[in-house]
């Protein structure tokens, strides 16, 4: 208002003001205070759009504007924006000011393989999207290592997937955006005061033993439509059968119980730590391999995260 009054003294003190309230890390700058809510105006995406807006027109302050951009594009990498209002001025935002931030023109990157450059596919019009995939013949040694080359200033962003086959027990927990841990523990009881004993070494338990799976997650970002997936042993039996909703420590998800293992859908996910857990029986004997829990953000693939995997001899 200030601005277009012509008081731009006013006007710059209280950007000024604003930027001082700022929070900058490597997705981008943005305002703490701007959280969700069910109130209309509790929009961090809208403030977000109003506030490059303010800043394109009312400084020169370009570093600031992209900033801000960038940690609106983040946003939309694993979050869906709520409302056609907030999606609309987004895009006007990115768009409209003068440090564009999304460009239709194709990307200009290239990947090289040792010393050879990958030859991709166009990308796809208007978002610039690329997707190769290589069939086992074609890979190589130095396809292990690949660097990235972009001489255009827009942001960008992918990831690299590699299948392959390995036996669970030689699996290692790895993550990428997300730390996730599985244990086992067996379930005692002691003066009627259950306890929890951590399942070590070769995983040796009898047949009969009631056990305890503690999976926990670690996420450095607010994540949206995640699945978790937890496989189980052959031999062992879940506790539960009914499948449903559930929420414990702020989180809500639906849990899916099938006879291999157990399903967590998740709406939304924010920043920070969580735990889920369960108890299964150990109804068959035999050298058994426990299940790999996996855990991956469906509007963002590249968001993911495996335990390793475990020998237990289950004794009769």
């Amino acid at each position: 208002m200030y601005g277009n009054t012509g008081d731009m003294k006013r006007a710059e003190s209280i950007v000024a003001s604003l930027k001082e309230h700022t929070v900058t890390t490597d997705r981008g700058m943005f305002w703490r205070d701007f959280r969700s809510g069910w109130a209309w105006y509790q929009d961090p995406i809208t403030y977000q759009a109003l506030m490059i807006r303010v800043f394109d027109e009312l400084t020169d302050d370009k570093e600031a504007v992209y900033q801000m951009k960038k940690w609106l594009l983040n946003q939309k990498r694993t979050r869906l924006w709520a409302s056609s209002a907030a999606t609309t001025k987004a895009i006007y935002a990115l768009l409209e000011t003068n440090e564009t931030a999304v460009s239709l023109a194709t990307p200009q990157v290239r990947f090289l393989a040792g010393d050879s450059i990958l030859n991709l596919p166009d990308a796809q019009a208007g978002t610039g999207y690329i997707k190769q995939s290589w069939p086992t013949d074609a890979l190589s040694l130095e396809m292990g290592t690949i660097h990235i080359i972009k001489t255009d200033s827009t942001p960008s962003w992918g990831a690299v997937y590699v299948q392959f086959n390995k036996p669970l027990e030689e699996v290692e927990t790895h993550g990428a955006g997300i730390k996730m841990n599985k244990k086992l523990y067996r379930v005692t009881m002691k003066n009627n005061v259950e306890t929890l004993v951590p399942l070590a070494g070769k995983g040796i338990i009898n047949r009969g033993e009631r056990l305890r799976v503690i999976i926990t997650l670690k996420t450095d970002r607010n994540l949206e439509f995640v699945h978790l997936e937890d496989g189980n042993a052959a031999g062992f039996e879940i506790t539960e059968s009914l499948s449903g909703y559930r929420y414990q420590d702020g989180l809500s998800y639906y849990q899916s119980v099938k006879d291999a293992g157990v399903d967590f859908f998740i709406e939304y996910m924010r920043k920070g730590t969580f735990v889920f857990e369960y108890d299964v029986f150990a109804e068959q004997s035999g050298q058994l391999s426990l299940g790999v829990a996996t855990i991956q953000s469906l509007y963002a693939p590249e968001f993911s995260a495996h335990s390793d995997g475990m020998k237990i001899l289950v004794r009769p």
